[in-house]
């Protein structure tokens, strides 16, 4: 497995567990249980949390610092022309 493999990898993992806390009030069951089938995946001890739910996590928080305004310029200018 080469590291551009690995780091999609990385970026999947932690988008669907992102995911599966946002959803954990909503779709309870089903978010657990995705979750601990995602612990299987995990290959380290420290970042194992195999006896944790994921309603005893903290649901994540939206900051300002990882907004790209350039990117959502850039964004708005593609909806545009795709729109004419």
């Amino acid at each position: 497995m080469d590291a551009d493999k690995t780091s999609a990898y990385n970026t999947l993992f932690t988008v669907i567990k992102q995911l599966l806390h946002l959803s954990a009030p909503f779709a309870p069951f089903i978010s657990e249980h995705i979750r601990q089938q995602m612990q299987a995946f995990i290959t380290t001890e420290k970042t194992k949390e195999k006896d944790n739910s994921i309603h005893l996590k903290y649901i994540p928080v939206s900051s300002p610092q990882y907004i790209d305004l350039q990117f959502l310029e850039e964004i708005g200018l593609v909806r545009r022309i795709i729109s004419l």
